[in-house]
């Protein structure tokens, strides 16, 4: 979920449905930073981070997970912390796939691709023209990775604000599918 949404929102669960028919598993988190009644941040990205791993951890106990195919995917600043997670890889991901990301501008993004650890990971952003701060944030990271020689795809969604467009659970499955053919 973005900021200020929570799991309990079809309109932050729905789109994700699409990796599912696909044949992924896909785990929602929901950030621990209560922001109101059924409202949740992703303000802090240690707090977001060990709450990304919790899930992560809870899902191998109950799930066999195929270490070489996790992907993380987020929308606003989820997607922001799927992004700072693959980069970390905390979590050991092969790429992201984000819709609108934000992440702030102090956050030193360009240390975390520094390592041998991302030398293989990839991403998939999606941002609508008419998000000029998603906007921002996808050029930066899809500059930052492409000037250490890694793979981001970056897809602009015509009339598109701060939102899912209509037709992202298909965009979702073709950038997963990149994926599965490694």
């Amino acid at each position: 979920h973005g900021n200020a949404g929570g799991l309990r929102f079809a309109r932050w669960t729905r789109p994700w449905q699409g990796a599912v028919d696909a044949g992924w598993m896909v785990v929602l988190v929901q950030s621990t930073q209560a922001w109101g009644p059924d409202r949740y941040v992703w303000n802090d990205s240690r707090i977001a981070a060990d709450d990304v791993l919790w899930y992560y951890e809870e899902a191998r106990k109950g799930h066999p997970v195929d270490e070489g195919r996790i992907v993380l995917g987020g929308f606003s600043r989820g997607g922001g912390i799927a992004i700072e997670l693959t980069f970390s890889q905390l979590i050991p991901a092969r790429g992201f796939v984000a819709m609108a990301p934000y992440i702030p501008e102090n956050l030193p993004l360009e240390a975390a691709t520094d390592t041998a650890a991302v030398a293989q990971v990839r991403g998939h952003i999606f941002v609508g023209d008419h998000d000029p701060g998603s906007l921002a944030v996808s050029r930066r990271v899809v500059d930052l990775m492409r000037s250490k020689g890694l793979s981001c795809n970056i897809s602009l969604q015509s009339d598109l604000a701060h939102d899912f467009p209509p037709q992202f659970p298909d965009l979702l499955t073709g950038a997963l599918s990149t994926f599965q053919r490694d």
